[in-house]
């Protein structure tokens, strides 16, 4: 997946997809498995373990998660990569949160410093109210800006409110900071600060996973940030997912595939052929909407 002409390759692959989701958590004996074996084990596991409940869950969320965990061993290996791999190629399952769930449940969260702060004391809020992580309750998180980061920290890392509330605390004072070129910055930029110190707290999050590799566990919601390039003549819309569109998207998968090479341990490409590649897209109908990865 180290590139976008990769990603199509695949997608236009006869019976590829098929084939990957019959060894995915996808695959239809799994979601036989998950409702009428795993499911029934972890509520008579809790019933037996005599696990106290939250005020107003009665359990049978948490029992309901848990069955749709991987199996363990090389099974649950193999389930994880066919997982990721369905996940660059556009083929997004929908598992539910809870039984019975209908329809999608989507928090999205806004930026601003003060405004982080607001947005961790409302997802605390709704996770008091429905008895369970944003993670475990959310099939899709979003955020710009500092929202972002909130979105990263309860979404891709699964963590809950409360230590993402603590993680928030460590990481702002690292991107609000102001130097001496704040001004001249704003003038040219329209951006108060650089963005250099933000995408270095978002790193530090991820470490050396990607956001794809979090796909390998089901129970992971989709998850995008949005992000704005100012600095250009005319300010451009970047979006970086845990997920990826089906065929025919004009949205590009894999923003800097140079980077992607070099974490994957392939050989860089030519330089010439790159440039053409890139000439060949822009003048195909699969040109980029929105830059992304």
């Amino acid at each position: 997946m180290a590139s976008d002409e990769a990603v199509e390759a695949l997608q236009s692959t006869k019976d590829l997809i098929p084939s990957v989701r019959s060894y995915s958590s996808y695959a239809i004996y799994q979601k036989l498995k998950r409702r009428w074996i795993n499911y029934p084990k972890e509520v008579v596991k809790r019933l037996l373990n005599h696990v106290r409940k939250r005020k107003n869950d009665s359990g049978e969320h948490s029992a309901f998660l848990a069955a749709a965990s991987m199996d363990p061993g090389i099974i649950g290996q193999t389930q994880a990569v066919s997982n990721k791999v369905l996940a660059a190629l556009g083929h997004n399952v929908f598992i539910p949160k809870s039984p019975g769930q209908r329809g999608l449940r989507i928090l999205c969260l806004d930026g601003g410093g003060t405004r982080g702060i607001s947005s961790l004391e409302m997802v605390k809020s709704i996770v008091d109210a429905m008895g369970g992580e944003a993670c475990d309750k959310f099939d899709m998180i979003c955020g710009t800006s500092t929202g972002a980061i909130i979105a990263f920290l309860i979404g891709l890392r699964r963590e809950s409110s409360c230590k993402a509330s603590r993680r928030y605390d460590e990481l702002i004072d690292k991107i609000f900071v102001k130097g001496a070129l704040s001004t001249p910055m704003l003038l040219f930029t329209t951006a108060s600060y650089s963005e250099v110190p933000f995408t270095r707290v978002m790193d530090e999050i991820l470490g050396d996973t990607t956001m794809l590799d979090t796909r390998a566990d089901p129970r992971t919601p989709l998850v995008f940030a949005i992000a704005s390039k100012m600095s250009s003549s005319t300010s451009k819309m970047a979006l970086f997912r845990n997920y990826n569109y089906e065929g025919g998207s004009n949205d590009n998968f894999v923003l800097r595939p140079e980077k992607a090479r070099k974490i994957l341990g392939l050989p860089q490409l030519d330089k010439s052929l790159e440039d053409n590649n890139k000439k060949s897209s822009q003048r195909s109908s699969y040109f980029s909407r929105h830059e992304g990865e």
